[in-house]
This record gives structure tokens, C-alpha cells and sequence, in this order.
């Protein structure tokens, strides 16, 4: 309830986007879709936009992969809630190892996504007397407790660069930007009380690499980012790392890191690291079976700010083991998030009148739009750091908050991201 203020004048503030660079950047995705229809209609697909023509180039390429190859592609195959087979990018990339031409499919429906999501549909959304993009935020609208947001959908704005350069200060301006380092982990580590996930971020260790280290039998401080090997396990760590906070099986994992992360691991492989997941965090294992044995007694889950969600609600009634498991770090991070809004809010309104103005917040992240001033911009990147990690404390007493929050400044989002 505290949050409909500051997000009212997070709407009503928007934030300014450079139509140049981003008309620039439709005019390339234009060139580059329109090469790639080119390469996509030799498969005999003449119009990739058409799920239902990829549907029947995708049936016949699973058939024929299945007698070839001995597989069961087409029976286990992703279905839409029609039942007809999945075409999202994210599943045709289970072809690419079996057919290369499919990665033609993956970076169509890739690039097609970010053209109608920020292209023209960005341009059209920025308001005419304000010049500037004002998002519409749901605050209560995801089961997660995290914003949701529409016309444009602000929270789906890609960490590419690409974009987030056209994202800018207006003449006069700065932007400030922060973000939460690892904070669903870090939520993890303190609902869990897990001793060695608490211990490497007290000493500011990257928990990803420490996981890496347990998957590989080192210990942390033998781990070698500049090592190959070293390298590919934190990349499997990582998806290890949030495939457990998703409450994610052996099966679900191997999904989860090639969607996520484009990882090709067997179901074996996954339930191998999982294993060494829990034997590297002991607190996570045993949460786990708590929570699980809890849960399935209360029907209900519940985050550390106290909101509870009920199975009941669930379809059918029916228990969600990865809804039990997720739900408390994901819902609680989101309510981190969003005491930091409230709190930021409060702080830049007593603190630099007309100043300084949160625009914009996606998930973990924080943007403020404030005078190009040296003095105004040092207050805010200490307004934005001290109200963050309060706002992580308030939620999770205790805590360690070592490399917590670092804030930036710069001319455009993607550049105070440096």
C-alpha cells in the first residue's frame, strides 16, 4: 500500500527515450530479419512469422529426426495450451543439435520479439505531450509479488546494451542506476541459514564460483576464473544456482540451463550437480525438505514480509513443490525491491526536492533521473546505496550486506551501467 505513492510518481515522472537511436536500431533489425526469412525459406517456410507453418516444418523435421536417429522428440515435444507444438524460440533450440538450420528459427523469433516489443511499439508508446515513455505498473498482479508492468511492458526491457542505450538523461540530466548483486541467492542464504552461502557473501566471494568450486571438488579459493574448465563450471553454476531456487528436478534443470543459458547437460549430468549443489550447501538441502514436509501440511507459502499464498488457489487445488520452494526468495526479494522504492521515494523527495526522480524500476534495479549537478549526483548514488541495503536488512535482519549495492551514473542507462 506504501508503494502506490512512489509508483504513481514513477509513472507520472516516465523516462526519456532517444528516437534516433531507437528508429536507427528497428531500421537494423528490419535488415537483419529480412536476411535471415531469406536463409529460413530455403527449409520451405516461407512466412517464419507463421507459428502454424513453423508447426508443420517442425512436425515433419521431429518425425523424420525420431526414425533417423532413434529419438522421442515429437512425443515429448513442448505443447501449446491448444496442444499444438510449441514454436517459441527457447524449444526450437532443442533442434539445433540435430539440425543447424534451426538456429536460423531461434534468431528470427528472437530478433522479431525485441523488433515488435521496442521498435515501433516503443516509439508509439511515448506520450506526445510529455515526449517522454510512461509505463502503467501492476503491483499486485504477478503470484511472485513482483511488478508486472504494460503499455509499454517496462519490465521486460532486455540488459542489452543495445537498448538500454536508447533509454537517456534529457539536456541537464544524469541517470543513476543501482542494482541488487545476487539478491535471490542472497535471500536464499538467509531463509535457508545456510552456513557456507552466508560465510562467501560476509567475505563478498561471487556464490557462483563457489559453486563451481563444489562441483568441482575444489575448494573456493582454488577456483580460477581464467581457467577454461573453471569458466564452463561457473556457467553451469549458475544455472545450478537458480535452477535450485526454482525448485528445479534433474529433468527441469536440464531444461531450465538450455533455455536459460543454452547449456547442454544430460538428465544425468543434472542430477549429479544437484547433488553436489546440496552437498556444497547442506542449509539448502535441509530447508528443502523442510519446507516441502511444511508446506504440504499447511497448504500454504509464505514470504518473509508475511504474505501468504494458498494452494487452494492453485488449478485443481493441487500442491506445486516448485511454487513451495520458490515463492518465499522470489516473493521476498520483491518485497526487498519494493521497500527500497518506498524508501528511495521518501529519501529523494525530503532530501533533493526536485532533484532527483526515481523513472524507472525493473525487478532488482533502480534508475534515477537527476540534475547533471556533481554534488546532486554523489547525494543520489548515496541516497539509492544507503536506502537499498535498508531496505535488504529490514527484510532480512542480520544479513551480510558486503557488495550489496554499487549505484553509477552516466547519460544513458547502458552507460551508468559501466
Amino acid at each position: 500500500f506504501e508503494a502506490v505513492g512512489p509508483v504513481a510518481r514513477m509513472e507520472l515522472a516516465g523516462v526519456t527515450v532517444d528516437r534516433g537511436a531507437l528508429t536507427k536500431q528497428a531500421d537494423a533489425w528490419d535488415q537483419e530479419l529480412a536476411s535471415l526469412k531469406d536463409g529460413i525459406a530455403k527449409l520451405g517456410i516461407t512466412n517464419p512469422s507463421s507459428a502454424r507453418q513453423v508447426a508443420i516444418w517442425l512436425s515433419g523435421e521431429l518425425r523424420r529426426l525420431d526414425a533417423t536417429h532413434s529419438t522421442n522428440l515429437a512425443s515429448n515435444w513442448p505443447r501449446t495450451p491448444s496442444g499444438s507444438l510449441s514454436t517459441k524460440a527457447k524449444h526450437l533450440r532443442r533442434l539445433t543439435d540435430y539440425l543447424p538450420a534451426a538456429a536460423l528459427l531461434v534468431q528470427f523469433s528472437h530478433l522479431e520479439q525485441l523488433r515488435s516489443n521496442f521498435g515501433d511499439k516503443l516509439l508509439d508508446d511515448i506520450n506526445p505531450q510529455t515526449g517522454r515513455l510512461h509505463g502503467s505498473f501492476q503491483l499486485a498482479k504477478a503470484k511472485s509479488g513482483r511488478f508486472s508492468s504494460s503499455n509499454p511492458n517496462m519490465q521486460n526491457i532486455p540488459k542489452s546494451e543495445l537498448i538500454r542505450s536508447v533509454f537517456i538523461a534529457p539536456p541537464g540530466k544524469q541517470l543513476v542506476v543501482a542494482d541488487y548483486s545476487q539478491l535471490e541467492l542472497r535471500v536464499m542464504a538467509h531463509i535457508a541459514n545456510d552456513e557456507v552461502m552466508v560465510e562467501a557473501y560476509r567475505k563478498g566471494l561471487d556464490l557462483h564460483a563457489v559453486t563451481a568450486a563444489g562441483m568441482l571438488g575444489l575448494k573456493p579459493d582454488e577456483f580460477d576464473t581464467e581457467q577454461p574448465a573453471h569458466k564452463e563450471a561457473r556457467q553451469k553454476a549458475k544455472a545450478v544456482n537458480f535452477g535450485v531456487i526454482f525448485g528445479s528436478g534433474p529433468s527441469g534443470l536440464k531444461e531450465f540451463a538450455r533455455d536459460a543459458y543454452n547449456l547442454k547437460i544430460t538428465v544425468e549430468e543434472a542430477r549429479a550437480v544437484i547433488d553436489r549443489f546440496l552437498d556444497t550447501y547442506p542449509g539448502v538441502a535441509r530447508w528443502q525438505r523442510e519446507q516441502e514436509a511444511r508446506t504440504r501440511r499447511t497448504r500454504t507459502v509464505s514470504t518473509k514480509g508475511g504474505r501468504v499464498y494458498r494452494f487452494a488457489w492453485e488449478p485443481r487445488g493441487e500442491y506445486s513443490r516448485n511454487l513451495a520452494l520458490n515463492l518465499p526468495i522470489q516473493g521476498t526479494a520483491a518485497e526487498i525491491a519494493i521497500e527500497a522504492l518506498i524508501r528511495i521515494d521518501v529519501r529523494l523527495r525530503t532530501s533533493l526536492p526536485g532533484k532527483a526522480q526515481l523513472v524507472l524500476q525493473v525487478h532488482d534495479e533502480f534508475v534515477v533521473e537527476v540534475e547533471a549537478d556533481e554534488a546532486v549526483v554523489s547525494a543520489t548514488k548515496s541516497i539509492v546505496e544507503q536506502e537499498m541495503i535498508a531496505a535488504f536488512e529490514a527484510l532480512l535482519p542480520g544479513a551480510p550486506t558486503k557488495g550489496l549495492v554499487t549505484a553509477h551514473s552516466g547519460p544513458t542507462w547502458a552507460a551508468a551501467k559501466h
